[in-house]
């Protein structure tokens, strides 16, 4: 997609998001039961990112691997194709970070700041466990 122009599956993840928020306040709020899973797969920001390789200038000299591209929230294994280089090289992720990761927002790369480093933030899925929690086991 171009800068600047969302894609419409992200804007419907966040929608679903907003709206389950919104219905677990309202439940909270109204005094009852909270109707939860069991368990839910939450993925957090490890704070890494896979940064973009840089030319001299400091400039990008690479773009996301074909295989990659809109592979946010998607296992992403070292030996993996991250990125194309401009001389046509693949350049896969190392597994600094561990085995798997799952990055975010990968389409976005190309668009962060560059004082912030171009690059891909990397996430840690995780396991939360909601059994037993009920609104009256909530604090108020």
């Amino acid at each position: 997609a171009p800068p600047g122009l969302p894609r419409a599956e992200p804007c419907r993840w966040m929608e679903l998001a907003t709206s389950a928020v919104f219905d677990f306040l309202d439940a909270f709020n109204l005094g009852r039961d909270l109707e939860l899973p069991a368990r839910v797969v939450v993925y957090r920001d490890s704070g890494g990112k896979i940064f973009v390789p840089l030319g001299p200038d400091d400039k990008p000299e690479a773009i996301l691997h074909e295989d990659f591209k809109r592979q946010d929230f998607a296992p992403t294994f070292r030996g993996d194709p991250i990125f194309r280089t401009l001389s046509g090289d693949t350049v896969v992720y190392d597994g600094r970070f561990g085995h798997v990761v799952w990055p975010i927002f990968s389409d976005a790369a190309s668009q962060s700041p560059a004082e912030s480093g171009w690059g891909i933030r990397i996430t840690c899925v995780e396991e939360a466990m909601l059994a037993g929690v009920t609104r009256s086991a909530l604090p108020d």
